[in-house]
């Protein structure tokens, strides 16, 4: 296992759907805009997860289930 750019590099080349920005942070599910959540945090802690889905930005929280 490499570093966490090196895992994302190779995971997108497989055409893997990879939710998480190259500083660690998690990427909104619909959108892919950048959330306020690094990975490590634990979902009891987020707004906007959807367990079964992932990590949502409030746009697309809103426009879902609003």
């Amino acid at each position: 296992m490499g570093t966490l750019s090196e895992d994302l590099k190779k995971a997108r080349e497989l055409g893997q759907n990879i939710f998480v920005s190259e500083d660690g942070y998690d990427l909104c599910v619909c959108c892919k805009k950048k959330t306020q959540y690094k990975t490590k945090t634990d979902i009891d802690l987020r707004t906007w997860y959807v367990e079964g889905c992932g990590q949502l930005c409030e746009d697309c929280y809103n426009k879902i289930y609003r």
